[in-house]
C-alpha cells in the first residue's frame, strides 16, 4: 500500500507504548517538516520489502532547533527503549536536518537497505543517547554540506559490515564516532568522501571522561578532497583501530592519518597512502590534554609529495614492527611544520541531539544548529618525538626542527634508506642498518654526498653504508656527524666506492666520521664491515686527525701499495 501525509509532525507508521507493527511491501512517503515514516516511540517495527521517501525542502526551527524530515526512527518512550529492524528496503529523505535512519536510546538493526539522504546537515545513519544501530550489506549515500554518512554521539553504538557509505557534501564526516563513550564497529567497509573538509573515518573527544572507538576491519577509506584527513583519532581517549584497512586520500592537506593527542593502531596489511600536497601519511601531535599514541605493524604507508610520517606538536610515540615508511622527500619529519598544515582540517562537528516529543507541537527529531569550532589546536609544548622501528623499512630523509626532539631506535634487522641529508637527536642502530643513497650529480664533489647528524648516536652490532670516492686526502665522503654528544657502542661502516680511482692519503686521509660542538665518539665505536679497496689501494678506518685537530673524528688511510715480488725467472 502507500501512505502519505503532508502536516508537520505526521508519521507514516507510529508504533509507541509496547505495541508492535509488522509491514511488508509497502511504500511510505511523508512530506513535512518535522515527519518521520515509521517511528517507533517505545514500540517495535518490523519493516520487510518496504520503501520508505520523506521530503521537508523548508526545515522548521524552533529556537535554535532546525528539524527536517525522518527516515526511519527508534526513540525512547517513558524509559522504554523501542526496536526497528528492517529488510530488504530503502530509506530517502530530501532537505535539511534530515535523518534516515536514527536510533535514539533505542536499537535499530538494518540489512539490505539503500539509505539516501539529499540536503545541509542530512545525515543517513545516525545513533544518539545509547542507541545501537546494526547494519550489514547496506549502501549509504549523502549529498549536501555537513550531510554525514554515520553519526554515532552520546555513548552510542554502530555495527556495520559489508556496507558502504559514501558523502559527497563539502565538511560532511562520512564516519564519526564522538562524546561520551560513542562506538563504530566497521567490518568490510567501502568509506568514501568526495568534498573539502569530509573526513573519512573519525573519533572525536570533546572531553577529559569520553572514551571514543573506532574499529575498521578489512575495508577501503578514500578521501579526494582538501582538507580531507583519512582517519582521525582526536584528543584524549580517543582510540582508532584498522585491521588490514586500505586508506588512501588525494586533496591537498588531506594526511591519510591524522592523530592528535588520540590513540591509533594500525596493522594486519594495511596500505596507507596520501598523494596530495602538504598530506602526510601520518600526521600525529600531542595535544595539550594527552601525548599523541601510533602503533603500526604489518602496515605500508607512503606519502606521494610530503612526509611519510610529520609529528607537529607535543609529545608523540610512534611504535611500529615489519612496517614500510616511505616519504617524498622524508620519512620523518620532526617540528617546523606550517601553521596551516597543523590547523587546517574538517570543522569540529556539533555534538547536540534534541529530541522532541511526538506529541509535541513541532514532533520529530530535531537537531540543534551549532557554530562550526576550529580544529582542535595543538599543544604549545616543544615538539617531541619517540620512534621504535622492528624489522621494519624506512626510505627517506629525517629531520628535526631547532627546538624539536627527536628519538629513533632501529632495531630487528631494520633498514632505513637515506635519501637525503638528515638531523635527528637521538639515533640507536641496534642489529639495524643504515643506507646513504647513492651521490648524485659530480662524484668528485662533496655536494652530491650526504650527512646523517645525530646529538647522540649508539650501534648495537649496526651498519652504516656510506659512499666514498676514494681517492687522495681530501677526497668526498657520505658522513655520520656527533653534534655534541657523543657516538657510543659498536657499529660497523660499510664503504661503497663512489667511482675513485684509489690514491695515496697523506696527512688525515677521508672524513667519514665528524664530531662537532663538544661531540666525542668511543675508541670502539666504528670499525670497517668490509674492505675499502680501490685500485691498488686499500684504505683503512682510524679514529683522530693525524695533526690532532680532530681526536674524535674517523678517517680511512691508505698507504702506498707494496710492490710485487720480483719475478726470479726473468
Amino acid at each position: 500500500g502507500a501512505m502519505s501525509g503532508a502536516a508537520v509532525g505526521s508519521y507514516g507508521l507510529l508504533a509507541s507504548n509496547s505495541t508492535t507493527m509488522r509491514v511488508d511491501g509497502a511504500t511510505i512517503l511523508i512530506d513535512g517538516a518535522g515527519s518521520t515514516g515509521p517511528y517507533a516511540y517505545g514500540g517495535n517495527i518490523s519493516l520487510a520489502h518496504v520503501s520508505v521517501r520523506t521530503t521537508a525542502i523548508n526545515p522548521l526551527m524552533i529556537g535554535t532547533t532546525s528539524y527536517g524530515a525522518y527516515g526511519v526512527v527508534a526513540n525512547l518512550q517513558s524509559g522504554v527503549r523501542a526496536t526497528v529492524s528492517m529488510t530488504d528496503g530503502s530509506i530517502d529523505t530530501a532537505g535539511t536536518s534530515g535523518i534516515a535512519a536514527y536510533a535514539n536510546n533505542s536499537d535499530m538493526t538494518l540489512a539490505r537497505v539503500n539509505v539516501t539522504t539529499l540536503g545541509s546537515k542530512a545525515y543517513g545513519l545516525q545513533a544518539a543517547n545509547g542507541g545501537t544501530l546494526t547494519g550489514t550489506n547496506l549502501q549509504v549515500s549523502t549529498s549536501g554540506p555537513g550531510a554525514y554518512g554515520v553519526r554515532t554521539v552520546s555513548g552510542s553504538t554502530q555495527t556495520l559490515s559489508d556496507s558502504s557509505i559514501a558523502t559527497t557534501g563539502a565538511d560532511a564526516y562520512a564516519v564519526i564516532a564522538m562524546n561520551n563513550n560513542s562506538v563504530v564497529d566497521g567490518t568490510n567497509l567501502v568509506i568514501s568522501s568526495r568534498q573539502s573538509g569530509a573526513p573519512g573515518a573519525t573519533a572525536w573527544s570533546s572531553n577529559a571522561t569520553d572514551r571514543i572507538r573506532v574499529t575498521l576491519t578489512g575495508g577501503s577509506v578514500s578521501t579526494s578532497g582538501a582538507d580531507s584527513e583519512g582517519v582521525i583519532a582526536n584528543e584524549a581517549n580517543t582510540s582508532v583501530t584498522l585491521n588490514g584497512t586500505r586508506v588512501t586520500t588525494a586533496g591537498a592537506f588531506s594526511n591519510a592519518l591524522k592523530v592528535n593527542g588520540g590513540t591509533l593502531s594500525v596493522g594486519s596489511g594495511a596500505v596507507v597512502n596520501a598523494t596530495g600536497t602538504v598530506a602526510s601519511g601520518l600526521f600525529a601531535g600531542g595535544s595539550s590534554a594527552a601525548t599523541a599514541r601510533v602503533t603500526l605493524n604489518d602496515t605500508t604507508l607512503a606519502s606521494a609529495q610530503s612526509d611519510g610520517i610529520t609529528v607537529a606538536s607535543g609529545s608523540a610515540q610512534i611504535d611500529m614492527a615489519r612496517t614500510s615508511i616511505s616519504g617524498t622527500p622524508r620519512w620523518l619529519r620532526v617540528g617546523d611544520v606550517p601553521t596551516s598544515s597543523q590547523l587546517r582540517g574538517a570543522a569540529a562537528p556539533g555534538l547536540s541531539n534534541a529530541v522532541a516529543d511526538p506529541n509535541a507541537e513541532a514532533a520529530g527529531i530535531g537537531e540543534e544548529v551549532l557554530p562550526a569550532s576550529p580544529f582542535v589546536a595543538p599543544s604549545a609544548a616543544p615538539v617531541q618525538a619517540v620512534i621504535t622501528a622492528s624489522a621494519s623499512t624506512l626510505n627517506g630523509a629525517a629531520t628535526t626542527a631547532a627546538g624539536a626532539t627527536s628519538d629513533v631506535t632501529l632495531r630487528s634487522a631494520s633498514t632505513w634508506n637515506m635519501t637525503g641529508s638528515s638531523v635527528l637527536t637521538k639515533l640507536t642502530n641496534d642489529a639495524s642498518t643504515i643506507l646513504f643513497s647513492a651521490p648524485s650529480g659530480d662524484r668528485t664533489q662533496s655536494t652530491s654526498y650526504k650527512t646523517l647528524t645525530a646529538s647522540n648516536y649508539s650501534g648495537a652490532a649496526g651498519t652504516i653504508g656510506l659512499n666514498t670516492y676514494l681517492g687522495a686526502t681530501g677526497s668526498p665522503s657520505d658522513k655520520l656527524v656527533i653534534d655534541g654528544g657523543s657516538a657510543s657502542g659498536a657499529s660497523l661502516l660499510r664503504i661503497t666506492n663512489a667511482g675513485g680511482p684509489g690514491a695515496l692519503t697523506v696527512g688525515n686521509g677521508i672524513q667519514v666520521v665528524d664530531a662537532l660542538n663538544g661531540g666525542t665518539t668511543a675508541a670502539t665505536a666504528f670499525a670497517l664491515g668490509t674492505r675499502a679497496v680501490a685500485g691498488p689501494y686499500e684504505y683503512q678506518l682510524v679514529r683522530s686527525a693525524s695533526d690532532g685537530t680532530a681526536p674524535d673524528a674517523w678517517y680511512l688511510r691508505s698507504q702506498a701499495p707494496v710492490p710485487p715480488p720480483p719475478d726470479w725467472n726473468c
